[in-house]
């Protein structure tokens, strides 16, 4: 096995499964991006969404794309397949609603003559795997490997905890941080807002009673009593331990 044979092996075992990526466009020298699901499978990537999509009226205008995750990125050249139930995407069809199960009909009507595949045939990319990264030529079928070592630190590298707080008379709620900027971001952006110094890196804040003034509030409860405990910033998101 040579070296472009073995990258594509460690890229199926990578992404031939549901994976997000973030999907850039252009038209007329405007980008734009969105996060889209994914599956990998010979030498591309596909795609379920609309055909009257900005993604999908973006790429029959100019069908250069790019794909990037973490330090994972390709590019590549897009193409509306057409709809789901064409005889022609019947095998990609079964391998997408096994990869998708759990949302596929959920958020696809086939019904709907607009619901399309797109197929992003892969020119080059960058990936990664158990420290050694890979740089590929898939259009000459070349790549090089080398030791590489994936060491930022995410937001979804924070591990599940779960805290609690002092609520209104003496009940308490639980919120857990979940390995996800967004949800992170939600359970936590109506909590009591604090005069911190930009943090470089990660930083370590003792809170007093004096910290603000009531009402509190978070999640939507009304908290009578100012909270005490540690607040710990990591970038840039605030999440409290008592």
């Amino acid at each position: 096995m040579n070296t472009f044979e073995k990258s594509i092996q460690v890229l199926e075992d990578l992404f031939a499964r549901d994976y997000q990526f973030a999907l850039a466009t252009c038209d007329e020298n405007i980008p734009s991006v969105r996060f889209v699901d994914t599956f990998y499978y010979d030498g591309a990537f596909y795609v379920v969404t609309h055909a009257e999509s900005l993604k999908v009226l973006e790429l029959e205008l100019n069908e250069k794309v790019a794909l990037c995750n973490k330090s994972y990125r390709f590019s590549g050249m897009a193409h509306n397949i057409g709809h789901p139930l064409k005889k022609e995407n019947s095998e990609i069809r079964h391998k997408l609603m096994d990869a998708f199960s759990s949302w596929y009909f959920k958020h696809n009507n086939e019904n709907d003559k607009n619901i399309c595949y797109i197929k992003i045939d892969l020119s080059h990319g960058f990936f990664y795997k158990d420290g050694t990264g890979y740089d590929v030529d898939f259009i000459n079928k070349q790549a090089t490997e080398f030791p590489f070592t994936f060491d930022i630190k995410t937001i979804d590298n924070i591990d599940t905890q779960e805290y609690t707080i002092d609520a209104i008379e003496g009940s308490y709620c639980k919120y857990r941080v979940r390995s996800c900027a967004r949800n992170l971001h939600s359970e936590w952006s109506n909590t009591i807002a604090f005069s911190l110094p930009k943090p470089d890196g990660i930083e370590k804040v003792e809170m007093t009673d004096r910290t603000a003034t009531p009402p509190y509030s978070l999640g939507g409860q009304k908290l009578m009593e100012p909270r005490k405990g540690t607040i710990y910033i990591s970038n840039k998101k605030k999440y409290i331990k008592n």
